[in-house]
């Protein structure tokens, strides 16, 4: 959400928790007030999402749409409910029932929307060392940029 907000709209924004030393002390502030959110479980989720449950609420909104889980060479693992339930670096939750050949963990490297695959590897697989993008909206103008063709051929 701050992402698109911009410069004038982040200029009128407030944030009243902005001052506070730490979430701790925001906490305690809470408990001390009996906000019931005092000690409520800190999500990473999608915030509207009251049970916390993303996948179940897509799949409620956007029906179940079988798809496979995929090797990154194209090996079918599983099959999931629809890609939109995955995350790029997940490990968790992805339903496999045999573990990797060589016991390591498998993340979502990769969702492709169009033939409704998630496809799954190593860790190493999720490195990145160049991120292209485009629109960049900077809220704060950095000492520099780094020059957006060095290291190209």
């Amino acid at each position: 959400m701050l992402a698109v907000s911009g410069r004038e709209g982040l200029s009128r924004a407030l944030f009243p928790l902005g001052d506070a030393p730490s979430k701790a002390a925001v906490r305690a502030e809470a408990e001390r007030r009996g906000l019931p959110v005092a000690d409520k479980p800190d999500s990473y989720d999608i915030c509207f999402v009251a049970d916390g449950d993303t996948r179940g609420f897509l799949q409620r909104s956007l029906g179940v749409q079988e798809g496979s889980i995929v090797s990154p060479d194209g090996e079918v693992l599983g099959t999931h409910g629809g890609y939109f339930g995955f995350t790029v670096g997940q490990r968790k939750g992805l339903g496999l029932t045999r573990p990797a050949a060589d016991g390591r963990p498998r993340y979502v490297i990769q969702t492709r929307p169009t033939t409704n695959e998630v496809v799954v590897g190593p860790a190493e697989l999720l490195q990145r060392t160049v991120v292209d993008g485009s629109d960049l909206v900077l809220l704060d103008q950095p000492d520099s940029l780094p020059d957006a063709s060095a290291g190209r051929t």
